[in-house]
């Protein structure tokens, strides 16, 4: 009997030292997921503002050649005499519209 409540003690301490084991492991693996998991969203956010300055000076040549309305405007003034609607009814009484524009290379249009 007492060899075998030696064995059990034996056994139980051997039982709870793997516990201990496995449950110490398990928290340094959680504890590393945090940190990596922090440093994976510290990367996102950096490499998202990056992106997004980037797309921006990207876009700023387009938005110095992009037309306003006011470029629209004085565009359509300077070239207004060589600009036509033409509307014509089509087959089946389809009405169709469309723009015609005339035009010719001269240095005091086109700058």
């Amino acid at each position: 009997m007492l060899a075998f409540g030696t064995g059990m003690a034996a056994s139980g301490v051997g039982l709870y030292l793997y516990y201990q084991y496995r449950v110490d492991t398990s928290d340094q693996q959680i504890k590393n997921f945090k940190g990596e998991f922090k440093k994976a969203k510290d990367t996102i956010r950096n490499e998202s503002v990056n992106a997004r300055a980037q797309i921006q000076a990207e876009l700023e040549p387009l938005r110095k050649v992009a037309a306003t309305g006011q470029t629209l405007e004085t565009l359509l003034t300077k070239v207004q005499p060589s600009v036509w609607t033409v509307s014509t009814s089509a087959p089946h009484d389809a009405y169709s519209m469309s723009i015609a524009l005339a035009g010719a290379l001269d240095q005091t249009v086109v700058r």
